[in-house]
């Protein structure tokens, strides 16, 4: 039965739809800035892609892929302790301090003279991960319902901007400049958006009084960090490293079936609709971050040494890989949006599936095939459009699932399975990357045979299939969106 939300819970916030609504600019403008303020988000992933040879030759490491697998594990610790706060003290307040802190972060990774430094830095960059849940939790809370679905997708398209911006400025900025110009742009970019948000961005009225549950983030961050460090373990240590990720992972899960107050509240679990959520972004999340990570690294291999690369400089990969994928994002961004208001937000998951699982099959079968960038191109666009299918997809499913006083958590608890399967992603498919070696290329890059490529790019699309079959299978999602006013129909 479908119910308002301010029928269902009495206690909830008034819809800002019954407050009278501002003008569409005004709601606009809130979309707009945004989207613009939660780009860095995408830019401190996307920047390291075609930097990874440039800095495993500058730190002398083979394990550049923890550069990006940091800010994953950063965001399973980071992203519900601040959702849990920005639901007890405003959101736009957490942006806030949130950015503040990578600021501090993206100074030490301009100027850091080794990899732990530079990893320090990368760590404190992980505070901006909560942008996103932070922006879809103000869009649900200032806009009209009607207006949400649209929102929703709007934010999404994010990704999409930001691939095609960092991809073209983020190679030229690598191939005349280093890497490390790349963080004083995203220095200067985010102290510029600080301001535009304190002056411009309105407050959140919606509280939740309540605690914050610093131990129980201390033992899921623990749990998280020891089982990505097993990835590159073998034998008696890896059951061990793996034995000790169980048991803190599960005393975080008791711990929160105790407390008034959780990280990840139990009640909210039990609700199919949001479990099933979670488990299609876990699984769809460790094929679209591992593609993401990967497919850059394929294409910068040189060919001659390889028989598969092509040697692309930072800004040929802007052409053959970050446009199509940007364009493909922000495009279906904004239609998984509208079609999560006219069909339904579970339709926009299946496609998003699909998509992401014909991306990752085309580069197992069809890469080494052929060298035409057209190709290449189609695949890249592929990938983009299933993100903007994922992001618009799950994100309307929990507006239409969560109540509005609970968004920060319900956003976090997502974002943090979302980082975590980013996590496994980057370190996992590395770690089976690295059974795969050739040797280093002339630029001190390390390269592997095609049958390793192949092997993670079908681990990937099993993956995908997986958040596929769950999306097959759901039975909610099957009505238009509603931007919020039905909750806990399922």
């Amino acid at each position: 039965m479908r119910e308002d939300i301010t029928q269902a819970l009495p206690d909830a916030p008034t819809p800002a739809a019954d407050k009278g609504e501002r003008s569409k600019l005004y709601y606009f403008s809130i979309i707009a800035l945004l989207i613009l303020a939660t780009e860095v988000v995408g830019f401190e992933f996307t920047f390291i892609y075609p930097a990874v040879g440039q800095i495993a030759a500058e730190f002398k490491t083979q394990q550049v892929a923890w550069a990006l697998t940091i800010l994953y594990l950063g965001g399973t610790a980071v992203v519900p302790v601040v959702g849990k706060l920005a639901d007890i003290h405003g959101k736009k307040k957490m942006f806030v301090r949130c950015a503040l802190c990578f600021l501090a972060g993206t100074l030490v990774c301009a100027v850091a003279p080794s990899f732990p430094v530079f990893m320090t830095g990368r760590a404190l960059q992980a505070s901006a991960l909560p942008f996103f849940v932070l922006g879809y939790g103000l869009i649900r809370d200032l806009l009209p319902a009607r207006l949400v679905p649209i929102g929703l997708g709007a934010l999404a398209t994010s990704t999409g901007i930001s691939a095609i911006l960092s991809t073209f400025l983020g190679g030229w900025l690598i191939d005349a400049h280093g890497f490390r110009a790349t963080f004083w742009f995203l220095f200067g970019y985010m102290g510029v958006l600080l301001l535009a948000v304190i002056a411009f961005l309105p407050e959140s009225p919606v509280r939740s009084p309540q605690r914050v549950d610093y131990k129980g983030a201390l033992l899921l961050v623990l749990g998280c960090a020891v089982l990505l460090v097993s990835l590159g373990m073998k034998g008696v240590t890896l059951v061990a490293a793996l034995l000790i990720s169980v048991g803190l992972l599960v005393a975080f899960y008791q711990s929160q079936k105790r407390i008034a107050a959780p990280l990840i509240d139990p009640s909210i679990l039990t609700r199919p609709a949001f479990f099933l959520t979670l488990a299609t972004t876990g699984s769809l999340t460790v094929a679209w971050a591992g593609y993401g990570f990967l497919f850059p690294q394929l294409l910068m291999a040189p060919h001659g040494a390889t028989g598969y690369g092509f040697g692309l400089s930072a800004v040929q990969l802007a052409l053959w890989h970050g446009l199509p994928m940007g364009l493909g994002t922000m495009a279906c961004g904004m239609l998984g949006g509208w079609l999560a208001r006219r069909s339904g937000p579970r339709v926009v998951l299946i496609l998003g599936a699909l998509l992401l699982v014909a991306a990752c099959l085309m580069v197992a079968f069809v890469a080494p095939t052929t060298d035409s960038a057209w190709v290449f191109r189609l695949m890249s666009f592929t990938d983009g459009a299933a993100a903007g299918f994922f992001q618009a997809g799950t994100q309307n499913i929990i507006v239409e699932t969560v109540p509005a006083e609970r968004q920060g958590i319900s956003g976090s608890m997502n974002f943090m399975v979302q980082s975590l399967g980013g996590s496994l992603a980057t370190a996992g498919l590395t770690a089976v990357l690295l059974k795969y070696p050739l040797g280093a290329g002339k630029a001190g890059q390390f390269l592997f045979t095609w049958e390793g490529y192949r092997t993670v790019f079908l681990i990937a699309a099993a993956c995908a299939v997986l958040s596929l079959v769950i999306s097959l299978a759901r039975r909610d999602g099957r009505t238009p969106a509603s931007g919020g006013l039905v909750s806990g129909a399922h």
